[in-house]
């Protein structure tokens, strides 16, 4: 495991910069789940391994957006998932720069 680096970030974000530190964050909370034999540590580590999945997406998407060459590139890799991964199963595609 990578040694640990004191960094300045705003307090709002826990020293959280990047997709890439949410990600580390999941990999560590994927862990303590996997460690866990109490109930309630099992609980709260899945909870915790979830809501960072999450909030990981959210992290990510605000990254790429805007980018031409990522848009194309989840354009394509929808595409080829099927439709209704390209359209989210509503039938259409949400972001017109996309289509």
């Amino acid at each position: 495991m990578p040694t640990l680096e004191p960094r300045v970030a705003p307090p709002e974000t826990f020293a959280l910069d990047s997709s890439r530190d949410m990600l580390e964050k999941l990999k560590r909370e994927i862990e303590r789940l996997a460690g866990s034999i109490i109930r309630q540590e099992v609980v709260d580590h899945g909870l915790n391994a979830a809501m960072t999945a999450w909030h990981l997406t959210d992290w990510t998407w605000r990254e790429i957006q805007g980018s031409t060459l990522v848009l194309r590139s989840l354009k394509a890799l929808m595409t080829s998932l099927g439709p209704v991964a390209s359209t989210g199963g509503r039938g259409r595609l949400r972001d017109p720069r996309l289509a």
